[in-house]
């Protein structure tokens, strides 16, 4: 906010500013406030910003699924699992099935081995049969054997539970290979759908389904969102190209006035044969400051074709370009304060007393402070102060001391004759003092 402030009420040239001749914003801002084109330029910057928020939402869609998300490939692997039609336990039922089947014939010998055994004569069953009668038999005679009478009877009991199962059992004991065929192939698939997508179980391969159906939905909403986003960039941009040619003909119709003017200023300042253009080219994208960047052509000599100002201008011509672009800059613009350091660098003799007229003219519209290190500027001034330096306990100060009464004489004199002062260069000084 006091930045804002500040630069509505002091303007200030530094001795680097004169290269700012050559940025490619420097006469786009320079138009920009010459004209009051407030308004065009905050049009032209929120279009600017729109279309910049516009293009990154587009970016973000796409980074989100661009190259890297193959949307027909996932709709593959989706379906492959899904048309599977898989279920969480059923790798371990299946598998428990596999061993059932593929040992059918071990287990039916085994069976009948088993039942065998129980049932034949001279069997298990016959045998606790008649350990239990013995027994039965005993517990009559004294209860002593009442205990092992009971197991004798319990032990019958399992036997006979054991061949009922057994006979159960019996009815599922058949061969089938189709069946057999049926499990092994779906084992297959679902080895193959595992190595395939790299997981160890089905319910890691289910939760990779569930997640390709999540990523298709997205994607599907993603491209709606991103056709929609690539119309609101069409949109920003069309507009955005409309305030850019708006603001650069408000631009090109400030340029002729502002080139009469600045071959004024210049002529003030001995550089009448100079000759000066302000050459739009049009940018492959919008800036900040616009769709087309301004260069200013110079040439100081008749017959030569003006060429970009940086290429060509001495320093000293840089200054008084940038002068008369200030002298130009400051008319109307409500300014307090211009402050211009060494901006005559490059100058001297008549030309000096010449700058000086512009800073008196210049000083009538704001209060103009120069640092300055030629007498014929210092001369034009009202007030005066020094620059000092010195060092004070190892330690390097700089301050400025108000000059009154005959020190202003004494400082301009310095400044034309040097350390020693003649009387002759006081009389000088009195002279452009009062010019």
């Amino acid at each position: 906010m006091l930045k804002e402030i500040s630069e509505q009420l002091i303007d200030i040239h530094s001795q680097r500013d004169s290269a700012f001749l050559s940025q490619p914003s420097f006469l786009a801002e320079f138009l920009d406030a010459y004209a009051g084109l407030d308004q065009q330029v905050q049009r032209y910057h929120m279009a600017w910003t729109d279309s910049k928020m516009a293009d990154k939402a587009l970016m973000e869609l796409e980074a989100e699924f661009g190259a890297g998300f193959d949307a027909d490939y996932t709709q593959f692997m989706w379906e492959e699992v899904s048309q599977a039609n898989l279920r969480e336990d059923e790798e371990e039922t299946l598998r428990e099935e596999l061993t059932w089947l593929s040992n059918m014939e071990a287990i039916q010998w085994t069976y009948r081995e088993a039942r065998a055994g129980l049932e034949e004569a001279g069997g298990a069953l016959e045998q606790l049969g008649a350990f239990k009668s013995a027994m039965d038999r005993l517990a009559r005679m004294s209860n002593h054997f009442e205990a092992a009478q009971e197991l004798a009877a319990t032990l019958d009991i399992t036997a006979q539970e054991a061949l009922r199962e057994l006979e159960n059992q019996g009815d599922r004991l058949e061969l089938d290979p189709q069946r057999l065929a049926e499990v092994e192939a779906r084992l297959a698939l679902i080895d193959q759908l595992q190595r395939k997508h790299r997981v160890a179980t089905v319910p890691e391969l289910l939760a990779l389904s569930s997640q390709w159906e999540a990523q298709l939905a997205r994607h599907g909403q993603a491209e709606e969102e991103r056709s929609k986003a690539q119309q609101r960039c069409a949109t920003a941009k069309t507009h955005l190209n409309a305030e850019a040619e708006a603001l650069h003909a408000a631009r090109m119709k400030a340029v002729p006035h502002v080139l009469t003017s600045l071959h004024e200023t210049l002529a003030e300042v001995n550089m009448g044969e100079a000759r000066i253009e302000i050459r739009p080219e049009t940018l492959t994208s919008c800036t900040t400051y616009g769709a087309y960047r301004y260069d200013l052509f110079f040439t100081a000599n008749p017959g030569a074709a003006p060429q970009p100002v940086h290429k060509v201008a001495s320093g000293g011509e840089r200054n008084r370009l940038m002068l008369a672009l200030k002298a130009l800059f400051v008319q109307g613009r409500g300014l307090q304060t211009i402050l211009l350091d060494e901006i005559d660098t490059g100058v001297s003799g008549g030309t000096a007393a010449r700058v000086a007229d512009v800073f008196r003219r210049m000083a009538k519209d704001v209060q103009l402070i120069a640092i300055s290190h030629l007498p014929q500027v210092a001369g034009a001034g009202t007030h005066h102060w020094r620059v000092e330096k010195w060092v004070e306990a190892g330690q390097t100060h700089t301050g400025l001391k108000v000059l009154t009464g005959s020190e202003r004489e004494e400082e301009v004199a310095r400044l034309l004759a040097g350390e020693e002062i003649t009387e002759t260069a006081r009389a000088q000084a009195r002279s452009l003092l009062t010019t």
